[in-house]
């Protein structure tokens, strides 16, 4: 199902390499090719100066007006990209979990297409990975205009989620994981049930929390995320009632301990 793309009028090359430290990940869904040419140009750029030997794998899922626009693109304008159209949304989780069964490195990164990394982000990172092993790391996410976006989340008892405001977080948004390859392989990837998005990632790290790790937020590294960007719109409000749901069923028995949002705004302006 993946090939590697060899285009000889590449805009953008991955060097090859038999050993890549770090696997990036990509699930495309009609993301705009402007936007996805910008985000592997930052990406290959900060890889080259930080010298870390890596490899990037694409996932163009199939949409329903856009087709494969999105992988055609790279198909023409990349070299060395690993790349796979399926023919069918495998969603958000199903893309990653396809791009990660191919992945080589140890190390494995979790990128939405319209996340624009910063110069010297990388290293710090993976720094950051090597002292806590068993945890997965995420940035803070910079909004278009350079105000914070995201810096973690909380989960409310009924499931619910809120923007964190202390570094005590139950989960970052995974618009930027990073984690070793066991880490992924321990939790077990993303549960299909919450096809074709949302609350997968809040999953994950409860899975994650239940084994020992947790979600660790980055104390300085920042990335500027363009939400939205990532898919080309569908028709119709985003009803994400059935994910909700499934969470909540799936964790009823931890999500009453977890302490209301008031008392956690309390506890960290205290701090």
């Amino acid at each position: 199902m993946f090939r590697r793309t060899g285009s000889p009028a590449a805009r953008h090359i991955i060097e090859p390499t038999s050993e890549p430290l770090v696997s990036f990940v990509f699930v495309t869904f009609g993301t705009d090719s402007a936007m996805i040419d910008a985000a592997l140009g930052r990406l290959i750029s900060s890889c080259a100066a930080d010298d870390v030997p890596a490899e990037i794998i694409v996932v163009d899922n199939l949409h329903p007006v856009r087709g494969h626009a999105t992988g055609q693109h790279l198909a023409l304008t990349t070299s060395g990209v690993r790349l796979a159209m399926p023919d069918e949304n495998l969603g958000f989780g199903g893309g990653n979990e396809l791009g990660v069964a191919v992945a080589r490195g140890t190390v494995l990164c979790l990128v939405n297409p319209d996340l624009m990394v910063h110069d010297g982000w990388l290293t710090p990172m993976l720094d950051e990975l090597a002292a806590h092993p068993d945890d997965l790391i995420a940035p803070r996410l910079l909004g278009a205009n350079g105000s914070l976006d995201e810096a973690g989340q909380w989960v409310g008892p009924n499931g619910l989620t809120t923007p964190a405001s202390g570094a005590d977080i139950d989960y970052a948004s995974a618009a930027c994981w990073i984690m070793r390859r066991e880490t992924h392989e321990r939790v077990g990837g993303f549960d299909p049930r919450f096809h074709p998005a949302y609350f997968e990632d809040v999953d994950f790290a409860f899975r994650l929390r239940r084994l020992g790790g947790r979600v660790r937020l980055h104390p300085t590294v920042a990335v500027t995320h363009l939400r939205g960007g990532s898919v080309g719109r569908v028709h119709g409000p985003t009803d994400i009632s059935k994910q909700l749901h499934t969470f909540v069923e799936l964790w009823a028995d931890e999500l009453w301990r977890q302490p209301p949002f008031g008392a956690r705004r309390a506890i960290a302006a205290a701090n």
